[in-house]
């Protein structure tokens, strides 16, 4: 995306020049002279003028395609007068993440991620969260494999993200452009850790994705999945038949295994030899290193070697 930068505090506007240098989403970023005025060309305009400093003829016709960023905390986005207002303190990841949802609908340019991913489900059989191992296999395929990660919670309880009620109507938002067949821009529905795993913009707590019916839950899936190169699916114990179902049409099944049985692997092939074959069993005990464990599975995936290291060795 093509952003204008007016940033009258220069500290700020070189570490945010930084940052975006830094970032992996495809960003041409452009400093203007500190001057907000009509007739400023550029497809979005970031600047941390106040909206109230600016005459209401040229706010009227820049505010559309302009983004504030404000010295108060914000939910972010359009408010209820109309101005895109963003906490200009949120953190980088989080403010690319708003800034690129306004882009999109200023620009109507849709998100560039190619591919169709391959799909892992990652469960337990006993109660309880597989978040930990969930992170492990992504930062695993993101050091082996490369390419771009997200991890989608089916479970009743969201762990993943951060608390924020904006991120509940974000994502309505984003089921309704999936429902109406709308291209959308990904990354304002993300946001993306330092390990390069991604993860949907939704409240901590009560997940609603766990509340979505079997099409609509298939719908997300099949939405995110052609931005993805790969997608991570944390069902943990939670095996009602939306996710059932998703868990055996999975390229790859990971079944993390306790002392109790509450689901087995058997119970989720069900029969189906083809569901059977794709599922890992990693066994929990004292002497589990699940970073090795999801290693090996990895390596047995794609390989031992990595991609650039042997790229190196070939120009060597």
């Amino acid at each position: 995306m093509r952003l204008k930068l007016i940033i009258r505090d220069k500290e700020y506007r070189d570490a945010l020049i930084e940052k975006i240098a830094e970032s992996d989403m495809n960003i041409f970023a452009e400093v203007g002279n500190g001057t907000v005025s009509a007739g400023m060309q550029g497809e979005l305009i970031v600047t941390d003028v106040s909206p109230e400093n600016i005459s209401d003829d040229v706010l009227k016709k820049i505010c559309g395609k302009t983004v504030f960023l404000t010295p108060l905390p914000t939910g972010g986005g359009i408010s209820d007068d109309g101005i895109n207002r963003i906490f200009k303190y949120c953190g980088i990841k989080r403010m690319l993440s708003d800034i690129s949802l306004i882009y999109h609908d200023v620009t109507g340019i849709p998100s560039a991620r190619p591919g169709l991913a391959g799909v892992f489900a990652v469960c337990a059989d006993a109660d309880g969260f597989t978040e930990a191992e969930c992170r492990m296999l992504a930062r695993q395929i993101v050091f082996r494999k490369g390419g771009s990660v997200l991890i989608i919670p089916l479970g009743y309880v969201n762990s993943y993200g951060l608390t924020g009620e904006a991120d509940k109507s974000r994502f309505m938002r984003l089921m309704y452009q999936i429902a109406t067949g709308r291209d959308f821009n990904s990354d304002g529905y993300i946001e993306t850790d330092s390990c390069g795993v991604s993860f949907l913009r939704l409240p901590r707590g009560l997940n609603p994705i766990a509340y979505l019916g079997e099409e609509e839950l298939i719908s997300l899936t099949d939405g995110m999945s052609v931005r993805f190169d790969t997608i991570i699916l944390d069902a943990g114990a939670c095996y009602r038949d939306g996710n059932l179902r998703l868990i055996r049409e999975a390229d790859n099944i990971v079944m993390i295994k306790g002392s109790r049985c509450v689901m087995s692997a058997e119970d989720i092939a069900a029969g189906d030899e083809a569901v059977y074959e794709k599922i890992r069993e990693i066994s929990i005990s004292a002497d589990t290193d699940y970073e090795l464990a999801m290693d090996d599975y990895v390596r047995d995936l794609y390989g031992g070697e990595i991609e650039y290291d042997k790229q190196e060795t070939d120009s060597n």
